[in-house]
């Protein structure tokens, strides 16, 4: 029954570019075992049945064509166990076992072919679409022996290197994360700046990863920008789900949401792309505001303070309270949408900026990014 028959890669992948994105690409494989790629490993593939379509191929193709970063995620290696209730039916049945898995009976562990095959699943995405990074799920701690991991990182690495890609493994585990890996947080962030690099990766919807008509829990283009800028200002980046409907397309607010992020990322997005994190990352400002986060050039000539939900119109004062005379050395501010100056002034040891009468967000997003040259 799954067909995607209205599946666009070039429209995917431009309104990925829309959104402000620096990387994208699919769930190349889920935990159901069914391979979105011309796969000789599985007749259960996105070719030989339903799309008819080289979803991942055809992403790659997109992607790159818009010097964006390819990623691919796995998500497969939990497929042994996501069968369990289903070799009671037709899973028992060994013409299926290329998706459910060989029959078993649940709770055993998996076979070597099992784990052989988890890995030429892999090999094969990454030799045929060579992907800058590859993402795991918890069945990659959970479900998985270390060798068949260390195999799987000594592969990747290996092969990043003789195409001279900076690859990238992400994955769930704190031991593997000290030696190998980026450690990623499924909806959940770093508490505080860190001297690693970190992925979140959270939905466009509090309650799923896929669509549903029932599901109403969307975020906003405001609730986006506010995480990704928490995010960022500890040093994080930001992995987002973009939910498609059965027929391969995006529901219209999805779409709408993805381009006001977007919009606000082409004007604002100086104090995001390629900063790291400052001396802190943020403060609770005062009741006109939610809060402030903080990122610097990599340069450290200069200090971006982004203001989170600012209410209200009119004329606004903004208290910098981390930015001191001892802190920064500071030249000029401006704003990074207009490059208009701002005016400031030291007020009780910091820095207050007055904000200009217009809020001059993007459609629904408020917050309002300050460049602070040193």
């Amino acid at each position: 029954m799954f067909k995607g028959e209205k599946f666009d890669a070039e429209k995917w992948a431009q309104l990925f570019k829309d959104a402000g994105a620096k990387f994208a690409g699919p769930v190349a494989i889920h935990h159901d075992n069914f391979a979105m790629w011309d796969s000789k490993f599985t007749r259960w593939n996105s070719v030989k049945k339903g799309p008819n379509k080289d979803i991942v191929g055809e992403l790659e193709k997109e992607i790159k064509a818009r010097n964006m970063y390819f990623m691919t995620s796995f998500h497969h290696a939990y497929a042994w166990a996501y069968y369990d209730s289903a070799f009671k039916y037709d899973a028992a049945d060994t013409a299926y076992a290329g998706l459910y898995t060989t029959p078993h009976k649940p709770g055993t562990p998996p076979n070597e072919a099992y784990y052989k095959l988890w890995l030429d699943k892999i090999k094969e995405v990454v030799i045929k679409y060579k992907p800058s990074l590859i993402w795991f799920d918890m069945d990659f701690n959970d479900n998985l022996r270390e060798i068949d991991q260390q195999k799987m990182f000594a592969f990747y690495y290996n092969w990043a290197n003789s195409q001279n890609i900076k690859g990238v493994v992400t994955q769930k585990g704190l031991d593997v994360h000290k030696h190998t890996g980026v450690l990623d947080f499924e909806r959940g962030k770093e508490d505080s700046i860190t001297r690693y690099p970190w992925l979140t990766d959270d939905s466009m919807k509090d309650h799923s990863w896929f669509y549903q008509k029932s599901d109403t829990s969307w975020k906003s283009a405001n609730d986006l920008i506010s995480f990704l800028c928490d995010i960022v200002s500890k040093n994080g980046n930001l992995l987002l789900n973009v939910d498609p409907m059965a027929d391969g397309t995006f529901a219209e607010r999805t779409e709408q949401t993805l381009k006001s992020v977007g919009q606000w990322l082409k004007t604002s997005g100086e104090a995001i792309y390629g900063t790291r994190p400052w001396t802190v990352f943020g403060e609770r400002s005062e009741k006109e505001t939610g809060s402030i986060r903080y990122t610097r050039s990599k340069d450290n000539k200069t200090i971006f303070a982004i203001v989170l939900n600012i209410l209200g119109s009119g004329k606004r004062v903004i208290n910098l309270k981390s930015i001191t005379p001892k802190s920064a050395n500071i030249k000029s501010v401006y704003e990074v949408k207009s490059r208009l100056p701002l005016q400031l002034k030291w007020v009780d040891g910091h820095l207050e900026v007055d904000l200009p009468n217009e809020n001059n967000t993007e459609n629904d997003v408020k917050a309002f990014a300050i460049m602070i040259l040193l």
